[in-house]
Parts: C-alpha cells; sequence; structure tokens
C-alpha cells in the first residue's frame, strides 16, 4: 500500500483529532511514525492500515477501556524505530486488546494482563481461565505457495471436495500449527490446577472468509491438537479480527473435540446488530462441508 504525502498528512491529521481520543493516546505516535514510513516506501504494514479505519479502532478501545488493561498491554510494544519491528509488535499487542475485547462480549470478569506463563487471566461463572494469545502474521496464501506445487495454487475453494481438501488442507494445517505447538508449550508450565487453560489464536480476515475454507481450517485445528505429544490447555478460541470466531472444548478423544462458531455473516442480520452479540452453533467436524449440529 502506497500512500502519497497528501493522503499521508491527512491521515496524520486525523489521528491528531480529538474525534478518536483513545486513538490517539495509546496509538498516535506509533502510527504517525509508520504512516511516514509507508510514505517513504520503506516498509509495508499490517497494523498501519488501523490508521485508515480509526472509527473501527477507536470503538474497540472504547469497548475495552473500563478493563483498564489497555496501558500495560501497549508499554510492552516499548520505543522501537524500526518501522517493521514496530509493526510486529504492535500487532501482538493488538492480539491481546482484540482478546480483551472478545471476552467481554463473552461475560468474562476480572479481565487481567500477566506475564508469568500466560498473557491473561479471567474468570466467567465463577470458573477462572489463563490466555495465551498468538497472532498469525503469516498469510494462508504464503503457505499454498510453500505447500503446494504450482498447478495446485489455486486458493479458491472451487471444484471437487476432494481437490479442495488437497489443494487446502495441509496449507490450513501449517497456517495454524506454529501458534497452537508454541502456545502449547508455554502451558506446560502452568501451575493452577483450578484454572482452565485456553489458547487464542488471532487471524486476519482476508484469506479465511470463505465458509468452506473456515470449516477446512476448523478440521484442521482440531487435527493438529490431537497431534501435540501432550496437551496443556483445555479450550482454544480461533479469532478472527471481525467475527467471534470459533471456541473449541478439547476432549480427551479426537471425535470428543466440539467446536462452537460464530462467523457473524448472516446477510438477513445488520451488520450492527451482529457485531454486538453472539450466537454461537456447533460445527460438525465429522462432515467434509459445512454442517451445524
Amino acid at each position: 500500500m502506497l500512500i502519497g504525502k497528501d493522503d499521508c498528512l491527512r491521515l496524520i491529521a486525523r489521528l491528531w483529532m480529538d474525534e478518536f481520543p483513545l486513538t490517539k493516546s495509546y496509538f498516535g505516535n506509533y502510527l504517525g511514525l509508520l504512516i511516514s514510513a509507508m510514505q517513504d516506501n520503506l516498509f509495508e504494514g499490517r497494523f498501519v492500515k488501523a490508521a485508515f479505519y480509526p472509527e473501527a479502532l477507536e470503538k474497540r478501545l472504547q469497548r475495552i477501556e473500563s478493563i483498564g488493561q489497555t496501558s500495560r498491554i501497549v508499554s510492552e510494544v516499548g520505543e522501537i524505530q524500526d518501522p517493521t519491528e514496530l509493526d510486529r509488535r504492535l500487532m501482538d499487542a493488538w492480539a491481546e486488546l482484540r482478546t480483551i475485547s472478545q471476552l467481554c462480549k463473552e461475560g468474562f470478569g476480572n479481565i487481567r494482563k500477566v506475564t508469568e506463563t500466560a498473557d491473561l487471566t479471567a474468570t466467567c461463572k465463577d470458573e477462572k481461565f489463563a490466555f495465551q494469545v498468538k497472532r498469525i502474521n503469516n498469510s494462508l496464501e504464503n503457505q499454498i505457495h510453500r505447500r503446494n506445487e504450482p498447478d495446485k495454487r489455486e486458493r479458491d475453494p472451487n471444484g471437487e471436495i476432494g481437490d479442495i481438501y488437497a489443494r487446502l488442507g495441509e496449507p490450513l494445517s501449517y497456517f495454524f500449527w506454529e501458534a497452537l505447538d508454541k502456545k502449547n508449550g508455554k502451558f506446560r508450565n502452568w501451575a493452577e490446577s483450578d484454572c482452565k487453560r485456553c489458547i487464542v489464536i488471532v487471524s486476519g480476515d482476508e484469506d479465511l472468509q470463505d465458509s468452506m475454507v473456515r470449516h477446512i481450517a476448523c478440521k484442521k485445528i482440531r487435527e493438529g491438537m490431537h497431534l501435540l505429544g501432550k496437551r496443556h490447555f483445555e479450550e482454544l478460541l480461533w479469532l478472527p479480527d471481525d467475527s467471534n470466531g470459533a471456541w473449541f472444548i478439547v476432549g480427551s478423544e479426537y471425535n470428543e473435540t466440539r467446536c462452537f462458531a460464530d462467523w457473524g455473516d448472516n446477510p438477513d442480520i445488520p451488520f450492527a446488530e451482529r457485531e454486538e452479540r453472539i450466537r454461537r452453533k456447533e460445527i460438525n467436524l465429522d462432515r467434509t462441508i459445512p454442517t451445524r449440529k
């Protein structure tokens, strides 16, 4: 994404307007640096795109401001001048803020940022939870190019079911595997036996909008969880940027693991209404095509 000088100045001006006070307070300086770097063609970032949609960024910050954890999370970004590293750290911080926003919607309370073994802790219906949060910064398209032969790099889920699985199955497995394996290892040292452990995998939406792709992805997440040598968590939340995502309850056996999803893409319901509510339905992961139980 390349922008001209005039566009750069307008974006920076918008960030510093009183219309977006939380965005200005927490991210104004960072975004100003990143926008300038983009103008100079130094890099093409992901978090910087938030500058083009300050309304959405501000709304989410408003949702979680009363929790009082934003400053602690953003402070971990540090004083970084390299735009690529800064963008990466901001994406990691935003994954935790995105998770807090979702937990608020899900009815969790006592949400706290922690630094030992977990990233966040919270309670829900008198149950304690610990969360390890991982942002996927890779793209499905990159995985398709890495894992498939040139004649199998079509990422659109069109054609015969077997062909779709042959093209997308392995790339989707690897898309989630690193986050799953790494965060499972982190939870190995969690000592509180009365606390449920949940891995949160945050991803972008651009690669995973199609219902068939999401269904295969959920199947591959379940498969990956049961390929781990030893699991150190009980639940997993796959959280795209703009939907309620898929919440997995991990069973001791493969076919006992359940998935409850809400992609928020029902066209019969206004978007603003979809955004504010959660209606999870259990997904039948034993089927080859998307089917609710």
